[in-house]
């Protein structure tokens, strides 16, 4: 539960806020705050018998992925929880801790929808008790990160990095609902690649992913609608193909003249120039940081576009 108590009010009668996010920090309070909405979620009648697996399989996770035996040291034998705890408390990675945080609420979810939302055997009232639950926890997580100033959200299984709350609101999460069907499974991997590269700072890797999540897209929905195209197509092949047959109606194409421009001049050829896709030579190429946020925003933006006005789901 999120409590608006007098010091909030207060801060926000002075208006102070966070002009910027910050990416390299995890304050100690925010950590704290993380594990008590973890424990009081684990409290809950769903997942109180799962604790003790889910901890053991996340701290197993962690240790080989870190090629470790402990994940803190300690002299004595201590409880997988307790290594979370500590880890999440006193790991000085960021990154890390977001591992463990991310690791926790992805499990968790997997978890409930295998053996509560897809169970035919559950009440139907008791599901929707249950989403709601989760859906309240992992509302005040990013609430938390929102609230210290921190720029990571948690949002389809993956902690992403956010840069514009706008953008993340307006035009990624729009993106990752349309994405998240089974029709566009393979660029929905794609687009979350690309933020997971953006996150550790991959910028290069990150541009690739927004090429290819952005020609996925366009080719499942020209599958879709069986619509023929090159045998080797690029991002220019699609989108001519999308054109001709008119996914943009005729009477709006010349108002949307700008558009087209846009979606063939913009993000392929940044991918071809800047991000190389097809390697990076024998030169590592450096890509700026606001060139890769730009990318994912772009990327994000034509995806909405394109499924929304080919109506599929």
């Amino acid at each position: 539960m999120i409590s608006n108590i007098f010091s909030k009010r207060q801060k926000a009668l002075r208006s102070e806020s966070h002009d910027t996010f910050v990416y390299d920090d995890l304050p100690r309070p925010l950590r704290i705050q993380l594990l008590q909405i973890i424990i009081e979620f684990y409290r809950e009648p769903p997942l109180e018998h799962h604790a003790h697996s889910c901890f053991q399989t996340i701290v197993k996770i962690l240790r080989k992925e870190y090629g470790v035996w402990q994940l803190v040291q300690s002299w004595q034998q201590i409880s997988e929880w307790d290594e979370m705890k500590s880890f999440i408390e006193g790991e000085q990675n960021v990154e890390k801790v977001l591992d463990g945080v991310e690791l926790v609420l992805c499990l968790s979810e997997h978890w409930l929808k295998e053996n509560v939302f897809d169970n035919d055997h559950i009440d139907e009232d008791y599901k929707e008790e249950t989403r709601q639950l989760l859906a309240n926890v992992l509302k005040e997580v990013n609430y938390r990160f929102l609230e210290h100033g921190i720029g990571y959200q948690y949002t389809s299984g993956t902690i992403l990095r956010i840069d514009s709350t706008y953008t993340h609101k307006e035009i990624t999460l729009p993106a990752l609902q349309l994405l998240s069907s089974k029709t566009f499974r393979s660029a929905n991997e794609e687009f979350l690649t690309g933020h997971e590269h953006y996150r550790h700072r991959r910028n290069w890797e990150s541009l690739v992913s927004c090429g290819k999540a952005f020609e996925s897209t366009m080719e499942i929905i020209c599958v879709k609608n069986k619509w023929t195209y090159p045998a080797k197509p690029t991002a220019k092949d699609f989108l001519n193909v999308c054109y001709d047959k008119q996914l943009i109606p005729s009477s709006h194409q010349s108002q949307f003249s700008s558009l087209r421009s846009l979606l063939e001049s913009a993000l392929p050829p940044l991918r071809n120039r800047k991000g190389a896709a097809h390697g990076q030579g024998s030169q590592k190429i450096v890509i700026p940081n606001e060139i890769a946020r730009y990318a994912l925003s772009l990327t994000a933006a034509n995806i909405v576009l394109l499924i929304e006005w080919s109506g599929i789901k």
